[in-house]
């Protein structure tokens, strides 16, 4: 009696000693992975994180796996090594219960190029502009990671730039894929206050930069097409201006996205400061056709007046040798207006001057100074500026006369 009460006494204990080993043995009930799929370049790596549950498990070792090593290692820890162009499944498996698991698919790619649709801006403060991004492939993720390093001048929110104050920032977008892949803007805020209707100023050329001729006040450089461009004196001392050859124009990356109900920029105003030398041959301001294969499409007829046969010619004449300020203020299907320092002397044909029609402009841009069969002869072009919106008449006056 008294073995069999020992016995009896040893397995009681032994079995009390079982029992409190498995309620400390607690298995892993499930298993999340973070993230659920990526893209990699070839020889960059990530690290996946995995948390086994629940958090109380005795044990939460994971078991890392890929079902495609020539393409994607996994080690120990988590940390995945892109190794060649493919695709690979990580599989994360608790350790204390081989039934939980996770997968997270690995696309590895060979290169990654990502470009901003601008270099470089030179926008007036309180306005914006925004930036586009381009990934190549476009087959793979095209999120992006937007700074500024300098926010008290300028600021970006989803490519949306937002000139604070006058000065420069650097525009970065970093794509998801890899943050070392990024693109770059270099942002000049200006202060020009001084010019009416600010809030809608896109462009401003002063050609004042023998170096850099296109060189933007406001907006966007001016693209040069062609050869010849030189700097002559401009209206006054202290002041140039820009020569431009026939046969040479320029591309306005104006910035200005569709308006006025279509799918083009069909409200504008746009202004020249400019001089001919001699009337009896034509002279080009706008050409909306960007591969320049059609005839232009504002004017200086060679009798001296201003416009284009659809629209209709104003019964002023331009003064050659003199200083003109030309301002074309335009609202498809409501306006579209030519002032001659300061003063309203043509209102077009309506019946031209139609939504998305000929003289609407792309969002692409407009060609300036350019025709497609040489009625282009050579001209000086001391200003131009480009808004988004018709100006109206006070406006216009406002801008006062050639400078």
């Amino acid at each position: 009696m008294f073995a069999i009460a020992v016995l009896s006494m040893f397995a009681v204990a032994l079995g009390t000693q079982s029992c409190s080993d498995d309620a400390e043995n607690i298995r892993a009930e499930a298993i999340g992975l973070t993230p659920g799929s990526t893209t990699l370049l070839i020889n960059t790596t990530t690290t996946l994180v995995a948390t086994v549950y629940p958090i109380e498990t005795t044990d939460k070792g994971v078991i890392w796996a890929s079902d495609n090593p020539s393409v994607v290692t996994v080690d120990g820890n988590g940390q995945v090594s892109a190794l060649s162009e493919g695709t690979a499944t990580i599989t994360a498996t608790a350790a204390s219960n081989d039934k939980r698991t996770k997968t997270c698919t690995v696309t590895v790619i060979p290169t990654l190029d990502i470009s901003l649709n601008a270099g470089s801006l030179r926008i007036p403060t309180g306005t914006t502009r925004t930036l586009k991004v381009t990934i190549l492939p476009d087959n793979i993720p095209q999120d992006v990671a937007w700074t500024s390093d300098n926010t008290s001048v300028a600021t970006v929110d989803d490519g949306v730039v937002t000139a604070v104050a006058p000065g420069t920032a650097r525009i970065t977008a970093a794509s998801a894929v890899s943050d070392d892949r990024t693109a770059e803007c270099t942002v000049t805020v200006v202060d020009v206050s001084n010019v009416p209707a600010v809030q809608q100023l896109f462009g401003m050329w002063t050609f004042e930069d023998e170096n850099d001729i296109g060189k933007a006040t406001v907006g966007n450089p001016l693209e040069k097409q062609g050869a010849g461009f030189t700097l002559v004196d401009g209206p006054s001392a202290g002041n140039s201006a820009v020569r431009v050859a026939k046969g040479s124009y320029f591309h306005a990356l104006h910035g200005i996205e569709a308006n006025g109900g279509g799918n083009r920029v069909n409200n504008f105003t746009v202004m020249f400061d400019f001089k001919v030398s001699r009337l009896g041959q034509y002279y080009c301001f706008i050409q909306t056709t960007l591969t320049n294969s059609d005839d232009a499409d504002y004017c200086l007829h060679t009798n001296g007046t201003l416009g284009i046969a659809a629209t209709g010619y104003s019964t002023h004449v331009v003064t050659p040798g003199e200083w003109h300020r030309l301002v074309i203020s335009a609202s498809m299907g409501k306006a579209y207006l030519t002032y001659l320092d300061g003063v309203l002397i043509h209102e077009g044909n309506l019946g031209q001057a139609t939504v998305d029609g000929r003289f609407s402009w792309s969002p692409e841009g407009v060609l300036l100074i350019a025709d497609d069969d040489g009625d282009d002869a050579e001209i000086d072009i001391a200003e131009v500026m480009i808004w988004d919106g018709a100006l109206d008449a006070g406006q216009v006056q406002s801008l006062g006369p050639v400078q």
